[in-house]
């Protein structure tokens, strides 16, 4: 058996949570592949080398901002995907079929750190700590707030 290798949020992991004006998140670690990364690897983004630029600064300076993830039921990703078609991946599940009672069935979802959690895969680790978001709408809303610190490196 593989031995448990933690990728830690370098920034906020002591603390204990995430946290973004007056709202905290408790932070936890998931093994990755229980994780669902929403969206394709972007190895560029908005015209920028996006994933190996990201990669390196992983390898160099390691996670900085803990994943935005959400636990979802089926039917709630399904309504996601309803609503953002092609901009994410195919759903991890069948969506047809005998087994309705599925659909109340959890999964993790990262909506905030997809590529971090493929860098993190490929450097070998297998766990890695997680914001906990309240749902959807919540975890989108803080996207930008992660991504702030690399405008212009990163990010248009």
């Amino acid at each position: 058996m593989a031995k448990k290798k933690i990728m830690h949020s370098v920034e906020w992991h002591d603390k204990g949570y995430w946290e973004h004006g007056k709202n905290r998140y408790r932070l936890e670690v998931l093994p990755i592949n229980k994780l669902w990364a929403s969206v394709p690897i972007a190895k560029v983004h908005n015209g920028v080398q996006f994933y190996d630029k990201l990669y390196e600064d992983i390898k160099k300076n390691g996670l900085i901002n803990p994943l935005l993830t959400v636990t979802a039921t089926y039917r709630e990703l399904m309504i996601q995907k309803a609503i953002w078609k092609d901009r994410i991946l195919p759903l991890p599940f069948k969506t047809r079929g005998e087994n309705w009672q599925d659909l109340n069935k959890s999964i993790y979802v990262v909506w905030g750190g997809s590529n971090r959690v493929v860098v993190a895969k490929q450097l070998g680790y297998t766990h890695i700590e997680c914001a906990m978001m309240l749902g959807f709408k919540h975890a989108r809303s803080h996207q930008q707030v992660h991504r702030e610190r690399w405008n212009g490196i990163l990010y248009k």
